[in-house]
């Protein structure tokens, strides 16, 4: 790439001159320089895992699954944000009956797979049916609500639904739901519904198809010929895996890279002012925050939980270890997310009335509890709270685990407290607060602080069943207003989305809901 690159910039020199002696080794540079200069390098923190839309749990993942599958349904972004409206991909129309209960789709025609064969409704069927045999990650949403699908002819197809379900469509949209080629199924190997070799293929109906992947090193997207939605301007997608996050920023510098993930909160300042780059920064969907054990003396005491809230130094944490990248949170929900409520008070460090709650429940001088670390941030956030904590007279235990002992403890309840982050997939309450504060979601689910209150529990499930958008609005908010006051988990700061890239690249529409996913095929390279 680099010597390529190099020789570019003596092309057009090269050329004009009229120095006929280099003029055959001008046009080879001038081809090599094109060959470059359409293909866009995305400097990757990790090395991809699968490329199985049915197995992937990551984002990182869905880089390379975005660009090689379509959905039904697509979020339509602007600036940075999801607009709350869903735009059809693979689906022309879709509506419902009276009771909400069964949706018809009609999809659109001359969609093609990158072997040529047209996206049927009869592929939509065999996607879904797979996602629920292959039974990972995809399957759990799901199973929530697929009763059956029915297919009506090669364009039309009803799904029925277990119930009423709101957070359904937007659910269409992700990554999981991508539609897959039933022709894999050649490649099924012990009954394993072709997940060996899917895993490091790919079989969808994008812009773009995987050409190559050197394990560790880098994976390589070329155009699918057959594509409905043809690249405006890019042919290949070099995906480059380079871990350390000083040599990714330098190969942007250089030119090496056009986009580099991984940004650093430090770095926003210099890197704004790096000649020919540009970072793009907006609030995300990531939430930070530590979980609090409800089950587990003495955190089952609500105002010892409050007390803890109220020593956080959030303004401090934002400022001092995120260089501002992030705002301080209100209740569960985001703006943007239907429920939000902003006259719930703002996360705010009172550490007078965090002593006073410590005294009325015995705990004045002084209590000890521990804090799992491991993921997001074992180190300064870790040891900010723990600074927090012992102004209040709280002494706090640094508990660091590799991820697969931190995992289990938290599934299994053995801890105090616990540092962690969720990721928010679409802005709807019910990708949060149905996982966070329900019973049924307890350990495995995602309700890591073992959070049990009939109220909130009576509150979201009638929610996520109500189909008229006021009532579910109504209800997340009073199910927040409780959680709020009973304190299971401390929200700490929604992190800004972050990514640096040249400057010359054109026609980036990034969702910050579905970040290391990229708009390939519309954007460009100014010339």
């Amino acid at each position: 790439m680099k010597i390529a690159h190099v020789a570019g910039r003596w092309c057009d020199f090269l050329l004009v001159s009229g120095l006929v002696a280099g003029l055959v080794s001008g046009l080879v540079a001038c081809s090599q320089s094109a060959g470059d200069v359409r293909t866009l390098v995305i400097g990757k923190v990790g090395d991809l895992a699968t490329l199985d839309p049915a197995a992937a749990t990551n984002n990182n993942d869905y880089t390379a699954i975005s660009l090689a599958y379509q959905q039904l349904l697509a979020f339509e972004v602007e600036g940075g944000k999801p607009t709350g409206t869903l735009v059809g991909e693979l689906a022309e129309s879709w509506s419902s009956d009276d009771d909400g209960l069964i949706w018809t789709f009609t999809l659109k025609r001359g969609q093609y797979f990158d072997d040529g064969t047209e996206v049927t409704a009869a592929a939509v069927d065999f996607t879904f049916d797979r996602i629920i045999r292959v039974g990972r990650s995809a399957a759990q949403s799901v199973e929530a609500w697929l009763k059956e699908i029915e297919v009506i002819d090669d364009y039309s197809l009803r799904i029925h639904l277990n119930d009423v379900f709101p957070a359904f469509l937007p659910l269409l949209a992700l990554s999981g739901g991508s539609i897959v080629n039933p022709a894999v199924m050649a490649h099924e190997l012990d009954a394993d519904n072709a997940m060996g070799w899917l895993s490091e293929h790919t079989a969808g109906s994008g812009s773009y198809r995987l050409a190559s992947w050197e394990r560790g090193e880098r994976a390589s997207m070329e155009v699918n010929p057959y594509a409905a939605h043809q690249p405006r301007f890019f042919n290949r997608v070099l995906l480059k895996v380079i871990a350390d996050q000083s040599a990714r920023r330098i190969q942007l510098e250089k030119g090496d890279l056009d986009i580099m993930e991984g940004m650093v909160q430090r770095w926003v300042e210099t890197m704004q002012s790096a000649p020919g780059v540009r970072v793009f920064s907006a609030p995300s969907y990531e939430l930070y925050h530590l979980w609090l054990n409800t089950r587990q003396p003495p955190l089952d005491n609500v105002k010892l939980r409050q007390a803890l809230r109220k020593a956080v130094d959030y303004e401090g944490i934002i400022a001092n270890l995120l260089g501002g990248q992030a705002q301080a949170m209100r209740g569960t929900l985001l703006p943007g997310i239907p429920g939000y409520d902003a006259d719930l008070p703002l996360n705010s460090m009172d550490v007078e009335g965090a002593k006073q709650l410590l005294a009325e429940v015995g705990f004045g001088d002084g209590v000890s509890l521990s804090m799992l670390t491991g993921a997001p941030d074992p180190g300064s956030l870790a040891q900010a709270l723990q600074g927090n904590f012992a102004e209040v007279g709280v002494d706090v235990e640094l508990l660091p685990h590799h991820a697969a002992a931190y995992q289990s403890k938290l599934s299994s309840g053995d801890f105090h407290m616990a540092l962690s982050g969720w990721y928010i997939d679409f802005p709807d309450p019910w990708a949060i607060m149905n996982y966070m504060f329900v019973k049924r979601t307890i350990g495995e689910g995602g309700n890591y602080s073992f959070y049990a209150n009939d109220a909130v529990d009576d509150l979201l499930n009638r929610a996520a069943t109500s189909a008229a958008t006021s009532d579910r609005t109504a209800l997340y908010q009073q199910a927040q207003r409780i959680i709020d006051e009973d304190s299971p988990v401390i929200f700490l700061y929604v992190v800004n989305g972050m990514l640096a890239l040249r400057d010359d690249i054109k026609g980036l529409n990034y969702n910050m809901s579905q970040q290391l996913m990229y708009n390939v095929a519309d954007m460009y390279r100014e010339q």
